[in-house]
């Protein structure tokens, strides 16, 4: 943020209160031509700055009664502001802090682009175009200009001026921020000025509207080139009266497909049933703006990338596009105002009727320069391979790691297919925020409750309850491994039970005991990639409820829910949801693309018996009191009774879920590879459990294949 620039918007505080941030940037830009100028003769007073102004301002102002004094300091200070018009260096940190005190900005989640991936992204973009002279470019979520200054200062100073004239007049935008337009159009025309370019000449096409209500198709003919960010906001979310109003419209526009361009699909006819999010409609708003064979750079959400109500509007891009590549970004350089941890990626693609074959990856990058580093070639079969049914593009950092999903997805069945793991059911038994008001549990302390010394309770009426299980309860093997201390909710104080056993643990809500006629795993919902474990599922005891945040898997029986658990918790498992999931949560969508291994009937009794001799030697395994003392096959007599130790059992589930998902030893070794620049590596949990390395040392003795 620049702080030349917040001293001139002070200063412009004191002349136009209302109408500071427009008074800011039109005075930086009058001192900046006025510095220019061949006539310097002119006097630089407050009287030749407001004139100035007042004839810029591509709308009228709000200014207040006229005081000299006040207008001589702004006119001072924006002289010492003036050379942030003169660099394109300086003209993104002008728009950044711009952005920064601009609520309206930040209202709409329009996030200004950096400059470092405004350079990138115009690079990738424009770099395979042979020429770039007369091509018309487009941005249909402009703001403050910052990717069309991109393109000019790669692609439109070819040394003459008439060759930058004709390229700044063939930039295009929509905004619907009247301030962020006017500014927009200052800095390109800062920009060309010099090459004759006028300013009223670039408003003309930098169109203050809401480009997704806007009828594009009689203003103008399509483009060759659309370099975007759009906002990333969604549109659940109320905001001030007449923001409301304008999104109303948008939600209602995105409502009605309607005919779009010519031999595409009706626009805004993919938008899905997840939730609506503003960039998703500028994403199917982009293939009708573009001719054939135009160019599309777009800085998206990895939500593009990833999630399931994206799905039609991925499909449809594999489809109308030759993607090129996508670059995965974590926002750790702090480059949006933003929590660090989210993602989101540079897309540069081509459009065309035969559709995308092949595309370059790469994950979790961090300084824009990263687009230009190797990326991993991905097959449009492995996209519907790792992709699934919702045609997810993976995370990828290496080689080897596709080479991995490959394998492991080739030897697998699907989670909810037939298997020897039997039909397998995904379940949310009670919602938290719904269930809470139809009274389907109440709060551990609103309750008198006495304990049954089996982790259930009973009350003066003798109702029968347990706990009802959240995400945060359940740990690997472990039903209940936080108790509540006090609060509730999201304020919640909690501490780890570590080995106390189930009646000494406090829930934070209770539900009456029901009957559960099939035996179920509950997992954590809310994860991710670079956690210390993403997969971690429990037993969930006879009886028990799970809300939201803890779905349950239904099994037949048993002895495959055993199996399956082992499973679930083993680190091949895991490593392979770590490419999957890409947000915070474990979604039925991601377990869908993932796939249980082939097992023959020994092999999942052996499996299911390791998981049972694990939970055995856990305190709250969520394993019935019928189960804990034998094994739970009769088929298996000679193990009866007999746990294995602790690692031999971990090491046995690793060694058969690699042994059935056809890896070799050289996959292990990667798979457990203990890095700590792995940003999805397991060198967290290496460092957490005791046992965790010892068993991985023990699988890559063993392992022979």
């Amino acid at each position: 943020m620049s702080n030349v620039w917040n001293v001139v918007h002070q200063a412009a505080m004191s002349v136009a209160p209302f109408d500071a941030l427009r008074v800011a940037n039109l005075a930086i830009t009058a001192a900046n031509r006025h510095a220019a100028s061949k006539q310097r003769k002119v006097a630089w007073n407050g009287d030749t700055l407001r004139n100035r102004v007042e004839t810029l301002a591509l709308s009228p102002l709000l200014l207040e009664d006229e005081d000299r004094v006040l207008w001589d300091k702004l006119a001072a200070v924006a002289t010492d502001a003036a050379h942030l018009g003169a660099s394109p260096e300086g003209m993104h940190t002008w728009a950044a802090a711009y952005q920064f005190a601009s609520t309206t900005q930040k209202a709409l989640g329009a996030f200004a682009t950096h400059s470092g991936f405004a350079t990138a992204l115009a690079r990738s973009t424009l770099g395979p175009i042979k020429s770039s002279k007369s091509l018309r470019i487009v941005d249909p979520s402009v703001g403050a200009g910052n990717l069309l200054l991109a393109a000019i200062e790669q692609y439109g100073r070819d040394g003459t001026d008439s060759g930058i004239r004709s390229f700044v007049l063939n930039l295009h935008g929509v905004e619907l921020d009247p301030k962020a337009r006017e500014l927009c159009c200052l800095l390109i025309w800062l920009a060309g000025a010099d090459a004759g370019v006028g300013l009223r000449q670039i408003a003309k096409n930098i169109h203050l509207a809401n480009a997704l209500t806007y009828d594009w198709w009689s203003s103008s003919a399509p483009y060759d080139v659309v370099l975007m960010n759009p906002p990333w906001e969604s549109l659940r979310h109320e905001i001030d009266t007449d923001g409301q109003t304008e999104r109303d419209r948008t939600i209602t526009r995105l409502s009605m497909a309607t005919p779009g361009a010519p031999g595409l699909p009706p626009l805004y006819s993919a938008q899905g049933t997840g939730d609506r999010n503003l960039f998703k409609g500028f994403v199917e708003l982009v293939p009708h703006l573009l001719i054939d064979r135009g160019r599309l750079g777009a800085l998206l959400p990895a939500a593009f990338a990833s999630d399931a109500g994206m799905a039609p509007l991925r499909k449809r891009y594999i489809e109308q596009f030759e993607i090129a590549k996508w670059t995965g970004f974590e926002n750790r350089g702090g480059y949006f105002p933003i929590d660090s941890r989210y993602k989101f990626g540079l897309l540069a693609a081509t459009r065309s009727a035969k559709g995308t074959k092949k595309l370059q990856v790469r994950s979790f990058g961090v300084q824009p320069e990263e687009v230009d580093a190797p990326h991993i070639t991905l097959l449009r079969k492995d996209v519907e391979l790792i992709g699934g049914a919702y045609s997810i593009i993976p995370e990828l950092s290496t080689v080897a790691e596709l080479d991995i999903l490959r394998k492991v997805l080739d030897a697998g069945t699907p989670l909810f297919a037939h298997s020897s793991f039997g039909n397998v059911s995904y379940k949310r038994e009670i919602d938290l925020t719904g269930g809470k008001k139809k009274g389907a549990f109440k709060h551990f302390n609103a309750v008198k409750l006495n304990g049954y010394g089996d982790g259930t309770f009973f009350d003066s009426d003798g109702e029968h309850f347990a706990p009802l299980m959240e995400g945060r309860l359940v740990g690997a093997y472990d039903c209940s491994q936080k108790s509540l201390v006090s609060g509730s909710g999201r304020t919640a104080l909690w501490e780890e039970n570590a080995t106390r056993s189930l009646k000494d643990c406090r829930p934070q809500y209770v539900a009456r005991m029901s009957e559960n006629s099939r035996p179920r795993i509950a997992l954590c919902d809310i994860t991710a990639a670079t956690n210390t474990r993403t997969v971690i599922g429990t037993l969930v005891p006879d009886g028990w409820k799970c809300g939201n945040t803890a779905p349950v898997l239904e099994f037949e029986s048993i002895g495959q829910a055993l199996a399956g658990l082992g499973v679930l918790n083993s680190l091949v498992f895991d490593w392979v949801a770590r490419r999957a999931v890409s947000g915070l949560h474990l979604n039925k969508f991601i377990l869908e693309g993932m796939v249980w291994p082939k097992f023959d009937e020994q092999t999942l009794e052996k499996v299911a018996h390791a998981a049972w001799s694990i939970c055995k030697m856990r305190p709250r395994s969520g394993l019935s009191d019928a189960h804990k003392r034998r094994f739970p096959s009769p088929e298996a007599k000679s193990n009866a009774g007999r746990p294995l130790p602790i690692v031999e059992a971990h090491c046995a589930i690793e060694c058969e879920v690699a042994l059935a998902y056809g890896l070799t030893r050289n996959d292990l070794v990667a798979i457990f590879n203990d890095d700590p620049t792995d940003r999805r590596g397991f060198w967290r949990y290496f460092n957490s459990d005791r046992y965790a390395r010892t068993i991985v040392s023990r699988v890559l003795e063993s392992y022979k294949t």
